[in-house]
C-alpha cells in the first residue's frame, strides 16, 4: 500500500514528536475528546499520529489495539481508492479537505461521514500539521433520501388524480358529451377530488404526527357505534365493484377514551388499504371486541388480498412501504396511511399489528386500544321541540374569487342564501346592513385584517344574542390555528376543502342555535 493510503488510514505507527507543549497539547485533546465528532491529526505528509477515543466507540477497536490507526478495512471497499485520491490531492496542493464515505461499525454495519481536514501552517508558510473531523452524517444521508423519495412518489401521486380532473374539466367543456358521459364524468371528478384530499390530509398528518403538533380530542366513545358510522360511510362513498363488506360488532358496549375522528380515520385507512391491495372482488370482514386478558379493545380488518410475506410484517407500517406484491396492483397513496395509524394508535395508548398466513392468502390487522369504564348514566332533559329554519343567511368572507364563487354556488344550491366579502372592510358593510344566521370566514385574507381579528371585531360590535354562528374556513389547520380560532370565538375550525356535510352541519348548528 502507498504512502498515501498509510496517510489516511493510519497505517504508519511511527512516533511523531508533536511541536506543541505537553500542556498545549493536554487541551487539545481533552478539546477532541469531549466533541462528538471523531478528531484526528495527521503529519505534513499526511500521516495520522492521532485519533481521538470517539473511534473506538464507534467501531469497537481499542485505543490500545496495534491496528486502532489502520482505517483502510473500515472504509466502505466501494469508498477506499476515492477517498485516497481525493486525500492525495488535498496533501499535494494544500486546499481544506472534505469529502463523504462509509465507515464500518462494531455491528458490521456502514454509516455514512463526512470528513474534514485544514492545514496548520509554520512560520515560514509551511504546513506542519493536519487537523480533520469525521462526523457521522447518516442520518442526514437517510433523510435527504427519504425526502428525494417522499417528493418523487408525492409528484407521481398528484399527477394522477390531476390529470383526470384535467381530462374531465377539458371533457364537460367541449359542450359534446351525452348526459350519461356527462355523469360519469362528475363521478370521475367526485372519486379523484377525493383522492387528491386523501393525498394531501395523509402528507399533513405524517408532518403533524411528526413535529409532535398532532392533537387529539379525547372523549368517551362507544367503539361499536363508531365503526358502524364509519363502515356506512365507507359504503356510500363507493368501492370497487364487486367489493363486500361485513361488520361483527361485539355482543357488549365497548368504551373508550379518544378521538372519535381519529379512530374513524385508522379503521377507514384499514379498509382503504384492503380494498386496494386486493387484486379482484375484496371481501373484507370487521370484527369488533374484548381481549379479556389484556383488558384492551380491538378492531380487526381482514381482507383476501395480497396478503404479507414474513419478512414485511415488522415493515409494513413504515413510511413509504410498499408490500412484495405491489407491482401486480394499480395502486394510489403515498404509503402514509399505515403508518398514520400506527402513530394515531400510540398516542391513544394503543397499538396495531398485521399477520398473515403468507402471499397471496390475504391479511389481518388490529387496532387496539385501552377499555374504558362505561359512562354514568344521567337523566335525560326534557327539551322541548322549537321550529327550526331550513334556509340560512350565509356570510362568506373569502378573498379566492374561484374558492368563493365555488363555495357561494354549492351553498345556494342547497337553498341558502349567500352573501361574500373579500375583505374585512366589505365584510362590516354586509354586517351593518343585515346580520346573517352563520358567517364563513378565511383567516389569510388580503388587507391588514386576518380572520382571527374580524372575529375578534365582530363580538365586540355584536352582542351575544345576536351574534352570528362563527366558522373559521382555512387552509390553515395546524393546532396551534385551531386553537386560536377557538380563543377568539369561532365556534369551529374546518379545514379547506370542506366537504358539504361539514358546512352543512355547522350550518345546522347555527340555525338550531
Amino acid at each position: 500500500m502507498n504512502r498515501t493510503v498509510q496517510a489516511f488510514t493510519g497505517l504508519s505507527k511511527e512516533p511523531i514528536e508533536i511541536e506543541a507543549s505537553k500542556i498545549a497539547e493536554g487541551h487539545f485533546r481533552h478539546l477532541a475528546e469531549s466533541l462528538p465528532q471523531i478528531v484526528w491529526t495527521a503529519e505534513p505528509d499526511g500521516v495520522l499520529d492521532y485519533i481521538s477515543p470517539q473511534m473506538a466507540r464507534y467501531t469497537g477497536i481499542s485505543e490500545d489495539h496495534p491496528e486502532y490507526l489502520n482505517w483502510a478495512p473500515l472504509i466502505h471497499p466501494e469508498d477506499l481508492d476515492r477517498v485516497n485520491e481525493n486525500w492525495q490531492k488535498s496533501l499535494e496542493t494544500g486546499r481544506v479537505h472534505e469529502q463523504e464515505f462509509r465507515i464500518r461499525s462494531e455491528s458490521g454495519c456502514y454509516s455514512w461521514f463526512i470528513g474534514r481536514a485544514v492545514p496548520f501552517r509554520g512560520a515560514e508558510g509551511k504546513i506542519v500539521k493536519w487537523y480533520g473531523t469525521t462526523t457521522n452524517i447518516d442520518h442526514l444521508r437517510r433523510a435527504a433520501e427519504e425526502k428525494d423519495r417522499f417528493i418523487a412518489i408525492l409528484g407521481h401521486e398528484l399527477r394522477n388524480p390531476l390529470s383526470a380532473i384535467s381530462n374531465s374539466f377539458q371533457a364537460l367543456s367541449s359542450g359534446a358529451l351525452e348526459e350519461r358521459e356527462v355523469k360519469k364524468t362528475f363521478s370521475v371528478l367526485g372519486r379523484q377530488i377525493s383522492h387528491l384530499t386523501r393525498l394531501v390530509e395523509d402528507t399533513l398528518d405524517v408532518s403533524r404526527l411528526s413535529s409532535g403538533n398532532f392533537k387529539l380530542l379525547k372523549e368517551r366513545l362507544e367503539l361499536n357505534q363508531i365503526a358502524i358510522d364509519c363502515v356506512r360511510d365507507f359504503q356510500s362513498r363507493g368501492v370497487k365493484a364487486g367489493t363486500q363488506v361485513s361488520l361483527k360488532t361485539a355482543s357488549e358496549r365497548i368504551w373508550v377514551d379518544g378521538d372519535a375522528v381519529r379512530i374513524s380515520q385508522c379503521l377507514s385507512n384499514l379498509l382503504n388499504n384492503a380494498v386496494k391491495f386486493t387484486p379482484k372482488e375484496a371481501a373484507i370482514e370487521v370484527r369488533l371486541g374484548v381481549d379479556p386478558t389484556g383488558g384492551t379493545a380491538f378492531i380487526e380488518v381482514e381482507d383476501n388480498g395480497v396478503g404479507l410475506g414474513a419478512e414485511e410484517i415488522g415493515s409494513v407500517f413504515e413510511a413509504f412501504h410498499q408490500g412484495a406484491c405491489a407491482d401486480q396492483l394499480s395502486k394510489d397513496g403515498l404509503g402514509l396511511g399505515l403508518t398514520v395509524v400506527r402513530e394515531i394508535t400510540s398516542l391513544h395508548g394503543g397499538s396495531v399489528g398485521a399477520r398473515s398466513n403468507g402471499l397471496g392468502k390475504g391479511a389481518v390487522f388490529t387496532i387496539r386500544f385501552p377499555v374504558a369504564e362505561a359512562p354514568e348514566k344521567h337523566q335525560e332533559e326534557e327539551t322541548i321541540e322549537v321550529e327550526k329554519k331550513e334556509t340560512a343567511k350565509i356570510l362568506l368572507i373569502e378573498d379566492d374569487e374561484d374558492v368563493a364563487t365555488t363555495l357561494k354556488l354549492l351553498l345556494q344550491a342547497c337553498g341558502h342564501e349567500v352573501e361574500v366579502a373579500p375583505d374585512a372592510g366589505s365584510a362590516f358593510i354586509q354586517l351593518d346592513a343585515q346580520l346573517p344566521d352563520i358567517i364563513f370566514c378565511d383567516l389569510s385574507l388580503s388587507g391588514h385584517l386576518e380572520g382571527w381579528d374580524i372575529a375578534s371585531r365582530i363580538r365586540e360590535k355584536i352582542s351575544s344574542e345576536q351574534l352570528p354562528y362563527l366558522v373559521a374556513l382555512s387552509g390553515h389547520a395546524q393546532s396551534a390555528h385551531i386553537r386560536k380560532s377557538l380563543e377568539v370565538g369561532f365556534k369551529e375550525h374546518l379545514a379547506k376543502p370542506a366537504s358539504l356535510a361539514q358546512l352543512q352541519s355547522a350550518v345546522s348548528k347555527a340555525l338550531g342555535a
